[in-house]
């Protein structure tokens, strides 16, 4: 449950210069007879979507084959669907698909760790 420290981050979030880029991404669940999959897809405006390569990035990055952060507010979500590891984000017109490895919840934010290869 988000609380007013979120808000707080999210709302500046939401201002950054950063903060631009449309993202389709599309998730999947699978039911509780671990079989039926459920899948949603939702478009997030204001996401920031950044290159792992790029100099911030560089100093102590992490060694998993990751190359895009892509990050918005948690309330950008309105799937009932969850946001796990193996989302899927459509490609644009400067980037490459992109596949998620790992999704963190912190301060209001998700952070959605990417990457080119499927299943990476």
């Amino acid at each position: 449950m988000p609380t007013p420290v979120d808000n707080l981050f999210a709302a500046a979030f939401a201002a950054s210069p950063f903060a631009t880029e449309r993202v389709t991404i599309h998730a999947e669940d699978t039911g509780a007879d671990a079989i039926a999959r459920t899948g949603a897809t939702v478009e997030v405006r204001g996401a920031s979507v950044q290159d792992a390569g790029a100099p911030q990035f560089m100093e102590g990055a992490d060694p998993a084959p990751w190359q895009f952060v892509v990050r918005f507010p948690v309330a950008a979500w309105t799937a009932s669907v969850p946001l796990t590891a193996g989302a899927w984000i459509d490609g644009a017109a400067d980037r490459p698909a992109l596949h998620v490895v790992q999704v963190q919840r912190l301060s209001g934010l998700y952070h959605l760790k990417c990457s080119t290869r499927e299943g990476a």
